[in-house]
């Protein structure tokens, strides 16, 4: 019945019952070459992990070669998406071109992916990624061009996976993500959306509803020229504390790269420049002493790839953009008024200008000869300094108590202060009081300065008037003013002289 060559006899006993034994003579066929078995496997049973198993155990790649495992591994990674199938590939366009169709099939069936977890896809981008670097270095006939656009663009998708995962991480501790939902979906959106959409649409929506959190984590980890970090922050509702998005405001340096530069304050103080690659340097510092509020990197992999790969630009963005000292100030200027004009804040005019003259690098008390528009946030800022105090003052002066601080309910128009001339000025500082010593007080505070030789706020510039003229004028305002107070009181009593 069976030939003794090609099959291997089996004697197969079953015990129907203590008085039944039956005895089946079985023959299987014997395969003296492993890879027929690892090609029925591969092609009829379609069970790549066995072939694969069985591969290992007769030698491997080293018995079979390469083109036989690949196709264990190439099968395992397009029916289950096995990661580390596809990572043994040996073919290096064949991962590449994987992963390209995976990232260009926005519309396609995706349903494929999304048990696949946000990890796992960082690592098939960063798989591609180095499939890419590896081509380059050879000569290959490969269109060097399509090497280096396709290795950009896999470098962009692992940055953006890691934001991705920390903007979730961001939104499930403010309690406005379910986990299940995250698990579900994450990689599908991932895909979908946040892997196409331009960065500064994303930045522009978490601006516009005023989450500085995400805001400043998409510029940490993404450099952005800074003519669109401005626009980007002039989305920020008016009515946010300065102080809350301060480390983002723009700066000017000389000789700067087109992302600028930003200047963060510290506890002694003291206030540091950086570039957009030192500010990443800085938060990763602060997040791995536990003294930063969000996370800015995944994990030591990301941290890693990142600083080695950070001046690698998001694409779309134009390196070559420069900006100058005067539209910096222009910016700060226009918000400062919007910000006036909307919501009638004099403390965050205050803030911003102040926060522009530290920018700008203007010594505020050294004045500044800048007639553009780096002199007109001096002299925003100046008035609203002084506004600022001034109502200060009177509003303790309506209160028995000393402990009257500025608050976001203090309403007033800074403009207007700006162009009164000082014999409505004056008036203004002093019409409220009702103490004659109070009076006095407010008077050397406020308007005292302006005539004194130590300490000039030169209140409208004038090339033509010297100091002494200057003074003279403001004395005569003075003494309109009291004449016409005094005026004003002889008629009220009928004595006019």
């Amino acid at each position: 019945l069976f030939d003794p060559r090609e099959t291997l006899l089996c004697l197969r006993i079953e015990e129907i019952s203590s008085q039944l034994t039956i005895l089946r003579q079985l023959g299987v066929k014997k395969i003296s070459d492993p890879t027929e078995i690892i090609s029925h496997l591969l092609q009829q049973r379609s069970d790549p992990a066995r072939a694969l198993a069985v591969a290992k155990r007769f030698g491997g790649a080293d018995k079979f070669g390469g083109s036989l495992m690949n196709e264990c591994q190439t099968q395992l990674w397009e029916n289950g998406r096995d990661v580390q199938a596809l990572k043994l590939v040996s073919d290096d366009v064949y991962v590449v071109n994987e992963i390209l169709e995976l990232d260009s099939n926005i519309k396609g069936d995706m349903t494929v992916y999304e048990d696949m977890a946000l990890d796992d896809l960082r690592q098939v981008y960063r798989e591609a990624y180095n499939r890419c670097e590896k081509l380059s270095a050879v000569k290959n006939g490969i269109d060097p061009q399509w090497i280096q656009y396709n290795a950009l663009r896999f470098s962009d998708a692992i940055r953006r996976i890691g934001t991705f995962q920390l903007l979730q991480r961001q939104y499930k501790s403010k309690g406005d993500v379910d986990d299940n939902r995250v698990s579900s979906v994450a990689t599908n959106r991932f895909l979908r959306g946040f892997r196409h959409f331009p960065l500064s649409m994303i930045a522009s929506s978490a601006a516009s509803r005023g989450e500085i959190d995400a805001l400043t984590l998409l510029f940490a980890r993404h450099p952005m020229p800074i003519q669109t970090r401005m626009k980007i922050l002039d989305l920020i509702p008016l009515d946010t504390e300065i102080s809350r998005y301060e480390h983002l405001l723009p700066c000017f340096v000389q000789g700067s790269s087109s992302d600028g530069n930003f200047l963060l304050k510290a506890e002694n103080h003291h206030s540091y420049c950086f570039d957009a690659l030192q500010l990443f340097s800085h938060y990763c510092a602060m997040q791995q002493e536990e003294q930063f509020p969000f996370e800015v990197f995944v994990d030591e992999l990301d941290k890693d790839y990142l600083l080695s790969n950070y001046r690698c630009r998001d694409q779309g963005c134009d390196a070559n953009q420069s900006i100058s000292r005067e539209e910096i100030s222009l910016w700060y200027l226009r918000r400062a008024i919007d910000i006036h004009n909307r919501t009638g804040l004099i403390l965050l005019v205050r803030q911003l200008t102040e926060s522009a003259l530290s920018r700008l690098s203007v010594q505020i008390l050294r004045g500044t000869e800048d007639n553009g528009a780096v002199g007109h946030v001096v002299y925003l800022y100046a008035c609203a300094e002084l506004l600022n105090h001034i109502l200060v003052d009177k509003m303790k002066e309506s209160f028995s108590f000393d402990f009257w601080t500025a608050t976001r309910e203090l309403f007033t128009t800074v403009l207007e202060f700006c162009s009164m001339e000082l014999s409505t000025a004056v008036p203004f500082i002093l019409e409220s009081s009702n103490s004659s010593m109070y009076n006095l007080s407010l008077f050397q505070k406020h308007v005292e300065p302006f005539v004194c030789d130590d300490e000039v706020l030169v209140p409208m510039k004038s090339n033509s008037a010297s100091r002494a003229d200057l003074a003279s004028k403001i004395e005569n305002d003075l003494i309109d003013m009291c004449l016409n107070r005094f005026t004003s009181l002889c008629q009220q009593t009928q004595k006019v002289n």
